[in-house]
């Protein structure tokens, strides 16, 4: 093969071409072996015909000496034909007969493939076997081992039940709580204190509180600088400490706020005893009302311009995360 030189893309092609030439080589070889192929078939099918005519000519001609006339030809053909018939029914018979023998000395004989059943009650049966139910046992508890720590429905729906009975029993007390009146004596200070005094729920928030104060200061007449101020321009200061509007008395009290001299509020927290939570109080709130003293309401502009001079100086906002009891040692 002469040496062939040239870039890798002309390689390739060249090996391309080379591989499709001898596919198509090895294409012609397998059409060349069909064809002879199927000439050999043809012969065979015309040796398998002839074979069948040359037995007979064969035995005729072995049987046939000198010249012969027609009838007498004829009579030897169906004669030869005869015997051979004759010979095939005597083996037949001789391979049935056999078979016979051998299944009734035991042997077995495999049924043809393909064979087509009819027995519809073997069908029936095998239907029959399959309908059966499978029984199985149910499996039950242990009542010696201790089961508790895994998951019970009945209990599960016990405790949800108590822990709502629980709820529903702590938030009507608490409600009661609520509804507990205080009696709240408060100075309006603008630089001297203007003492007044208001019933009010514990459940009420600081603003609300507020509202009712601004009420009923404007109904008095004696504080002009209140006609045109709303309730967000007041403040609310208890122990010194200024508490945030969203607050109600309830949870100062609840939560035991301490300012800077202690607790804010030293109201009960409890429901009024002998009371169920589920019955009304004996006494109304309102015959036995909490006293709240030291509070002081105060515009927030008078608080800006005068937060250096005393009592302001002494005022700061709220805090329920810082320790007032800690800072003052």
């Amino acid at each position: 093969m002469a040496d062939f030189r040239g870039g890798a893309a002309d390689t390739k092609r060249a090996m391309m071409l080379i591989r499709k030439r001898e596919m198509e080589k090895e294409e012609n070889e397998r059409k060349k072996q069909k064809i002879a192929d199927e000439a050999s078939a043809a012969a065979d099918i015309k040796n398998k015909f002839a074979t069948f005519y040359d037995v007979y000519e064969e035995q005729l001609k072995d049987t046939t000496v000198g010249l012969v006339s027609l009838d007498e030809m004829r009579a030897k053909q169906t004669q030869i034909i005869k015997q051979k018939e004759t010979e095939l029914v005597a083996k037949c018979s001789t391979d049935v007969l056999k078979s016979k023998n051998d299944e009734e000395a035991g042997y077995y004989s495999a049924p043809p493939s393909g064979s087509l059943s009819f027995n519809f009650e073997e069908e029936e049966e095998d239907e029959e076997e399959e309908e059966k139910p499978i029984i199985t046992k149910k499996l039950t508890k242990n009542p010696n081992v201790d089961t508790s720590f895994l998951p019970d429905r009945r209990r599960d729906e016990e405790e949800t039940r108590l822990r709502e009975a629980l709820m529903q029993e702590w938030n009507e007390k608490q409600q009661k709580v609520k509804d507990e009146v205080l009696k709240i004596e408060f100075s309006y200070w603008d630089g001297s204190g203007h003492k007044r005094e208001m019933f009010a729920k514990k459940g009420v928030t600081i603003h609300q509180f507020l509202y009712k104060c601004l009420e009923q200061l404007r109904g008095e007449g004696q504080f002009p600088e209140l006609r045109a101020v709303g309730v967000d321009q007041l403040m609310f200061i208890k122990e010194d400490m200024i508490l945030p509007h969203h607050s109600s008395f309830y949870d100062l009290i609840i939560s035991k706020a301490r300012g800077k001299n202690g607790l804010i509020f030293t109201a009960n927290a409890e429901p009024p005893k002998g009371d169920s939570p589920t019955q009304p109080p004996s006494k109304p709130n309102t015959v036995e009302a909490e006293k709240v003293e030291n509070v002081k309401i105060a515009l927030r502009n008078w608080y800006d311009k005068n937060k250096h001079i005393y009592p302001a100086s002494r005022w700061d906002a709220y805090d329920p995360e810082k320790n007032y009891d800690t800072e003052k040692n």
